[in-house]
């Protein structure tokens, strides 16, 4: 009995070695890792957010995203728009911008008015907890013609061997969908989340240079 037990357990810590060690150095997608040669560029600007207390008012100065809504007014065939954080989450009594809601109007607007016009929009996981729940900015772009493409995270690397083992071994394969009872990461008014959410969370991907 001892023996199969010592089997056993030899087996899934081989089983757990390959795992980590191939998903931290498995070849990424194509397309990924990109060096370009040097380029040399002209009437370069900068433009700016400042966000600032001034006395016991917070004024806000935005450039970036006016510039964005200008480019958005301006293009004739395509758009493409790469954005990370791509919600209206946070935490109870805090106030910000609405800036989603703006953005996917503004997106939508163009695309009506331009039905031809091809617009994708890319943006991460994050905005709906890792998959654990629909986005409604998402789903409103969607419904109205907008290609939206989500990163797929499993394709890149891992970056803590010891933990993705485990994770990916017996963890990933039940998903991050249920009912939540943890609050959500990134804000209160968000869904709640699922102790797979964390899990997932936990299983980081670092940006390393070599």
């Amino acid at each position: 009995m001892k023996r199969k037990v010592v089997r056993i357990l030899v087996s899934l810590l081989v089983v757990l070695i390959i795992v980590g060690s191939y998903q931290t150095h498995k070849p990424l997608p194509k397309g990924v890792s990109y060096e370009s040669k040097p380029h040399k560029v002209e009437d370069v600007f900068l433009l700016s957010d400042l966000t600032y207390q001034d006395q016991q008012t917070s004024v806000s100065e935005q450039h970036i995203f006016q510039a964005v809504t200008n480019a958005i007014d301006d293009a004739k065939a395509f758009i493409i728009m790469d954005m990370f954080l791509f919600n209206g989450y946070y935490n109870q009594g805090e106030t910000f911008p609405h800036l989603s809601d703006t953005l996917a109007s503004k997106l939508i607007e163009k695309k009506r008015k331009h039905p031809t016009i091809e617009i994708v929009f890319i943006t991460d996981e994050i905005n709906t907890t890792y998959g654990s729940h629909d986005s409604k900015w998402l789903d409103s772009l969607r419904l109205n013609g907008i290609k939206v493409v989500q990163t797929n995270l499993s394709k890149l690397r891992d970056s803590i061997p010891l933990y993705s083992s485990v994770w990916r071994t017996f963890v990933q394969w039940f998903g991050e969908k249920g009912n939540g009872w943890i609050t959500n990461p990134f804000g209160t008014n968000a869904p709640k989340a699922t102790v797979r959410v964390y899990l997932k969370l936990l299983n980081v991907k670092l940006i390393t240079e070599k």
